[in-house]
């Protein structure tokens, strides 16, 4: 068996040599029946990193493999220079450097590349040469530390904030550096140990307190009870370098109590800088509903083109400057903004509209229902990425629209609602039922539970006929009911034995063309991947090869990153 995760516990024989340990599944981390226990001499490798593991049914790991981005990495900073296209990108890391940047220091190596190059400019040789050697001279430092899961990606994280200090921040200050690198502190606290650091030193009990509330913010919550941390605390140090020496509460309690990027109030512990952006949420909310907004626009005649919640909710908008416009996909939500807008016209003909979301993606789908231009949040308050501090520029507008407010973390809340001045009708839209946001916090939920902001649920599904069994198995599955049924047309349940038989069945039902028909598949490898899928719906014609993929006419194409020059947005299909 061919597993993705890390291993979070190992154990040693007396001879120090690791016999066995726990290996954690990647796919649902917090579910116990995904932990192994593996046995054999394990590999060199390190709890909290990333590994692919060969696994037999006795659970010896047969082989192991350290997971890194590294070959991807290159790939983008590379395709970034002017001239070089994904496939001589590929060309050059697989053909001249065998996937391994180091392999640029040898002299033919180097040659080899320039002769790739042999088209381009002369400036464009010069940015890949100068990428290239400083990217092999990372590699080769990071060497003996790659099995602590750093590569060149995760130290270019680090060197947005240390520039190049990055080196001496990961040797004299592990615990943060590896934080900003997005990797484990199990890997961190085996590295602080190979560089004979003490389990009681300072910086560790920092790292376990950091840990432990940045994984309760990631959770979605910015507070955690003290009873909840110091249990915490103590699972972090039992699968650490260092498990049978525990950490007194008091001694983490003592460092604690000298940070003053954290706070502790009323038995919770949380970090002063999101709880500075809560109560400036709570402040701008406030002063945004104070403003007398009401619009006396009449539109009974258009009533009866709205259901009833839709209605309700048009009703709220007239009177108030902050609302809530909830529902889950397919109730109308869109439509409904697209009637709060009309009735914003037709009180100020005039009016300044904006629309944005936090994906370029849902902004691209907003513009198309309404008709207005709308933008990502970011474009709007002119933000930029890794900024110390999110400030945004005022948003001029009479009416402002907000959508996927589930996508919407802390952070960037407090920034957007700072940048609207009072006076401004706000809309904000979202799904209650979808994922909550990748940063910090979980914004629309609190609204929703703190009931100061009217708002209306829209619960009649639009996109489907009444009674459907996909509103049915939806409504199921959004309780954790796996019972699903089927109709046999409008879903359709079909349990096959083997990926084979999966795989023949999708191609007997399979009809050519543009929007008929979709097959999606939960992994890219493998016989009911998407990458065999894909080959086998293949066309014989001869077609465009590009980034080693032939496309051919009427193929369906999904984009995977945002192009605002050419108006292609991340998730767009065509």
């Amino acid at each position: 068996m061919y597993a993705r995760g890390k291993i979070i516990r190992i154990y040693r024989n007396r001879k120090g040599e690791i016999t066995s340990g726990i290996f954690l599944t990647e796919s649902t981390q917090e579910d116990a029946s995904t932990k192994l226990r593996v046995k054999g001499v394990l590999p060199d490798i390190v709890p909290g990193v990333h590994i692919w593991a060969d696994i037999d049914d006795d659970g010896n790991i047969k082989k192991t493999k350290l997971l890194s981005n590294d070959v991807f990495y290159i790939k983008e900073r590379l395709t970034k220079i002017k001239g070089i296209s994904g496939k001589k990108a590929d060309r050059i890391i697989n053909e001249c450097l065998k996937g391994e940047v180091k392999n640029y220091k040898k002299e033919e190596k180097k040659e080899e590349v320039l002769g790739l190059l042999k088209s381009n400019t002369k400036a464009a040789k010069e940015t890949v040469k100068n990428t290239l050697a400083e990217l092999a001279e990372i590699d080769d430092w990071i060497c003996p530390y790659k099995k602590y899961g750093v590569s060149c990606e995760s130290v270019e994280k680090l060197r947005i904030s240390y520039s190049d200090n990055w080196r001496e921040k990961i040797l004299k200050d592990t615990y943060t550096a590896f934080m900003l690198m997005g990797l484990d502190f199990v890997a961190a606290d085996y590295l602080f140990k190979g560089l004979h650091g003490s389990f009681l030193d300072e910086k560790r009990i920092k790292g376990i307190i950091h840990t432990v509330l940045h994984e309760n913010e990631d959770k979605g919550s910015t507070a955690i009870d003290e009873k909840t941390f110091y249990s915490n605390c103590e699972w972090i140090v039992k699968n650490s370098a260092w498990p049978r020496s525990p950490v007194s509460p008091y001694i983490i309690l003592a460092v604690l109590s000298q940070l003053q990027t954290v706070y502790t109030e009323d038995g919770y512990f949380g970090y002063v800088k999101t709880a500075n952006y809560e109560k400036s949420i709570a402040w701008n909310v406030r002063r945004l509903m104070d403003a007398d907004t009401e619009i006396s626009a009449d539109f009974t005649k258009e009533e009866e083109k709205f259901n009833k919640c839709q209605r309700e909710f048009l009703h709220l908008f007239k009177k108030n400057s902050l609302t809530l416009l909830l529902g889950r996909g397919g109730t109308g939500k869109t439509y409904t903004i697209s009637g709060a807008i009309k009735l914003m016209k037709k009180e100020k003909p005039d009016a300044v509209i904006k629309l944005c979301a936090p994906t370029a993606r849902a902004a691209g789908v907003l513009k198309e229902a309404s008709g207005e231009m709308s933008s990502t949040i970011h474009v709007l308050l002119g933000l930029k990425p890794y900024g110390d501090e999110l400030v945004g520029n005022e948003i001029q507008a009479d009416m402002l629209v907000v959508d996927e407010m589930s996508m919407v973390d802390t952070e960037l809340f407090c920034a957007l609602l700072k940048s609207i001045k009072a006076g401004t009708k706000v809309i904000l839209a979202g799904d209650p039922n979808q994922l909550e946001s990748v940063g910090h916090g979980s914004v629309l939920r609190d609204l929703i539970e703190a009931q100061v902001i009217p708002s209306v649920e829209l619960k009649q599904i639009m996109r489907q006929a009444a009674g459907s069994k996909i509103i049915k198995n939806c409504e199921k599955i959004l309780k954790g009911d796996a019972n699903l049924d089927s109709d046999g047309k409008t879903f359709i349940i079909r349990r096959t034995i083997t990926p084979e038989e999966m795989v023949m069945y999708l191609k007997s039902e399979y009809t050519p063309g543009l929007d008929n028909c979709q097959a999606i598949s939960i992994t890219k490898k493998g016989k009911a991947g998407t990458i065999a899928i894909n080959k086998m719906f293949e066309k014989e014609e001869s077609g465009l090869i590009a980034h080693g993929e032939k496309f051919c006419k009427d193929d369906k194409v999904v984009f995977t990153r945002n192009n605002y020059d050419d108006g292609y947005c991340n998730g767009d299909t065509g």
